[in-house]
């Protein structure tokens, strides 16, 4: 650990700055600092994630009074012994923490005013509202139940804010490297970085647990994420046709491709009898995530999902001969009672709600359809690529590449949804996406992961015990 004398000379290549320290992100975070140390940077450490709601460790270290694990001081200790500094939060004037204290008693109506909040021009609560809207599995939240979580949200994320821009000021890095940059103690590291103009960089998960992802760019930038889908196929060897075709056939296996599967429940071929002479099935999307990270999502054609199916369903009322089908995504198990009550309690001459825990095989689903609809979902190209013509209402990856109908208009949805027979788009044009989730990232180096959530990092398995 740096001494008080020596802290105010060391001008950092890199500040590292976690606040979760759950496996794999905290390794990810140490693979990254060893390479840019292999690069002879100059690089620093800090963890402020002792309260972090969002992490499970922090909350358990909470319960018993211990301000950090066994797990951060050793990866600490690997890291100092590879010439990481490793750095302790400055504190903070009695002043500024007693207004923190203040501000964090502020109560919210609605969770669009909570995603307004900010501090000092840092946008403080878009990442309080991003983690719970994640946490409850619920985009719009009832406030005055999560009173005191968000009051818990508000003081830590302020507080890190506070303490990352000290250490911006006393080591002067030329970037921060950060995990995922949109919850609720990641956004202020983020909105610290903005404000000193230093450069930020983000790291998360890649295409399976044997690879990370290293970007300037928010990993949820929608548009950012498209241009890395179409650069990766252009620079792509010549095997990346039958690459693109593996992801499809992968998933349709029942292989979640760097995440765990929703289709385990499901019975291959189980799909429900045609009642009418045109389908149309719907592949929900989660709420939450959307509204999680809507600040990275560009416009549509509705306002959000809930209004397109509410649409679909007035338009299959006055479509004689059409059904309409909705497939609700199998994580909608999770969410709260009030989103799924909302979902299950869809109702319309015509409609079928298929239920989360549903036995009934989505891909036999789509392929009974005569048009599949989505708001993003990755079954909208799915369905696409396996041959059933995909029409997209929300903004997705695959948005602009040509592989599904993208109205622009009410009447141009209208239009394609009363064709009699709506023709399928190339399959060729779904291969790029399906290329860059299966090879997306790099390989880690000095983490040796064994599954999703655990490995080793330098030949040793971090604990995930209480001290």
């Amino acid at each position: 650990m740096i001494t008080k004398t020596h802290q105010a000379f060391i001008s950092l290549d890199i500040l590292n700055i976690e606040t979760f320290m759950c496996t794999p992100h905290l390794e990810t975070a140490g693979e990254i600092s060893l390479r840019y140390i292999s690069d002879r940077r100059t690089v620093g450490f800090v963890y402020m994630g002792e309260s972090n709601p969002d992490d499970e460790l922090s909350l358990v270290n909470r319960l018993i009074g211990s301000k950090k694990t066994i797990k951060v001081r050793q990866f600490s200790k690997l890291l100092k012994q590879k010439g990481v500094f490793i750095l302790e939060p400055k504190g903070l004037p009695a002043g500024v923490c007693n207004q923190i204290e203040v501000l964090s008693q502020v109560t919210f109506t609605e969770i669009s005013e909570l995603k307004r909040f900010k501090y000092k021009g840092a946008a403080i609560g878009i990442g309080v509202a991003s983690s719970l809207i994640s946490k409850t599995k619920d985009p719009d939240p009832d406030l005055s139940i999560h009173a005191q979580l968000i009051s818990m949200y508000i003081r830590e994320a302020i507080l890190v804010f506070e303490r990352t821009v000290l250490l911006i000021e006393t080591y002067r890095p030329k970037a921060i490297l950060t995990f995922n940059g949109r919850f609720a103690l990641c956004k202020p590291i983020w909105e610290a970085a903005r404000i000193k103009s230093v450069e930020i960089v983000f790291h998360e998960r890649g295409a399976d647990y044997n690879r990370f992802v290293l970007q300037n760019r928010p990993v949820h930038d929608f548009s950012y994420t498209r241009s890395l889908i179409i650069k990766n196929w252009e620079d792509a060897d010549l095997e990346k046709t039958r690459t693109g075709h593996t992801f499809f056939a992968r998933r349709k296996q029942g292989d979640g491709i760097g995440w765990r599967s929703f289709t385990g429940l499901q019975e291959r071929e189980v799909v429900p009898e045609k009642n009418r002479r045109k389908r149309i099935v719907y592949f929900s999307s989660s709420d939450d995530e959307y509204a999680a990270i809507e600040d990275l999502v560009g416009s549509a054609l509705f306002v959000s999902q809930r209004e397109a199916i509410g649409w679909l369903i007035n338009y299959v009322e006055e479509a004689p001969g059409t059904e309409l089908v909705i497939r609700l995504h199998p994580n909608k198990v999770g969410a709260s009672q009030r989103e799924r009550s909302w979902w299950e309690g869809l109702r319309g001459n015509n409609v079928t709600v298929v239920k989360p825990g549903n036995k009934i095989d989505s891909y036999a689903l789509a392929a009974s359809a005569d048009i599949v609809v989505s708001y993003g979902s990755t079954m909208g190209i799915e369905a696409a690529y396996w041959g059933t013509p995909s029409i997209l209402l929300g903004e997705a990856l695959y948005s602009g590449m040509g592989c599904v109908y993208e109205p622009l208009s009410l009447q141009d949805l209208t239009d394609l949804l009363r064709k009699r027979k709506l023709s399928r788009l190339p399959t060729e044009r779904c291969l790029p996406y399906g290329y860059y989730f299966v090879t997306f990232g790099t390989n880690y180096v000095y983490y040796k992961p064994d599954s999703l959530f655990s490995g080793s990092f330098l030949g040793v398995k971090l604990t995930r015990d209480p001290p």
